[in-house]
């Protein structure tokens, strides 16, 4: 394996992918090309988490994909629609450097947690409007398919982070209008990706409402989609094991089986 950084900037060094890239492997089916995953990870767009970030790396890469991790802009930088900005070009330059890392193009997935999820699932909805991102509005910033892992994605005032959405918000008015703008479930396009949702319905940082909405206004576009409630488990479980929790989970844990297997069917691959 080989880790590489990638910087967006070369007057900045805040915003940036670290990849994770496995060797070509002789005799073996993707020993050309692999499938991709972008893991944006949590942190309530004040920081992002590591827990969320190499320890999901590892694990992907074990199953054989290319694993990029993404530091997206933070603090006063993270207003909307920066940090999605963030991941459009991480996303393009994935399948610009394809042939270098070794990815197939046409096989890369987008992974988030918490605040990270926004970012996963606003690059899904937003891909393609000239209003939000502006010049970097192509097809290949299309994910061809979402992990959405406890997703900060609603700005309404019953069920938002409060703290992820006042970030987000950044200086302009917190008005009615504009959180309904924030809310990714008011902006469902006709052509968004395949997702997969998971939860815990006793979240007490990231209401499960998040996933039920945004579950519902895919049903109503009739997008393909997966959503997984877990009774019991706190916020930030990440792979739920020791290596990110106090102790293990070992019942939510199971989402990264089913993630897994999801994803292999999206992307058309067998690990």
């Amino acid at each position: 394996m080989k880790i590489e950084t990638i910087y967006r900037y070369d007057s900045r060094r805040d915003i940036y992918l670290t990849a994770y890239l496995l060797d070509q492997v002789d005799r073996c089916t993707f020993s050309d090309a692999r499938p991709a995953l972008l893991v944006c990870p949590g942190g309530g767009f004040s920081s992002c988490s590591n827990r969320e970030a190499e320890p999901i790396a590892m694990h992907f890469a074990a199953q054989g994909y290319q694993v990029f991790v993404l530091q997206y802009s933070l603090g006063e930088q993270a207003a909307f629609p920066a940090p999605i900005g963030d991941a459009a070009w991480a996303m393009q330059t994935i399948r610009r450097e394809a042939k270098r890392f070794y990815v197939n193009p046409q096989k890369v997935a987008v992974m988030g947690f918490s605040a990270g999820g926004y970012i996963a699932a606003g690059l899904s909805v937003f891909f393609a409007d000239r209003s939000v991102l502006k010049g970097e509005t192509r097809a290949s910033a299309r994910p061809d398919a979402a992990v959405l892992c406890y997703p900060v994605l609603t700005a309404g005032r019953e069920h938002a982070h409060e703290g992820s959405i006042r970030l987000l918000l950044g200086e302009t008015p917190d008005t009615p209008q504009r959180r309904a703008a924030l809310s990714l479930e008011n902006h469902i396009p006709s052509n968004m990706p395949p997702v997969f949702l998971w939860h815990t319905a006793d979240d007490k940082s990231v209401d499960v409402e998040n996933s039920l909405l945004f579950a519902g206004a895919l049903a109503k576009k009739e997008i393909s989609f997966d959503l997984h409630i877990f009774e019991t488990g706190h916020h930030g479980l990440a792979d739920c094991s020791l290596r990110t929790c106090d102790k293990s989970h070992p019942y939510p844990a199971r989402w990264l089986m089913l993630a897994q297997e999801w994803l292999g069917k999206q992307l058309k691959f067998r690990t």
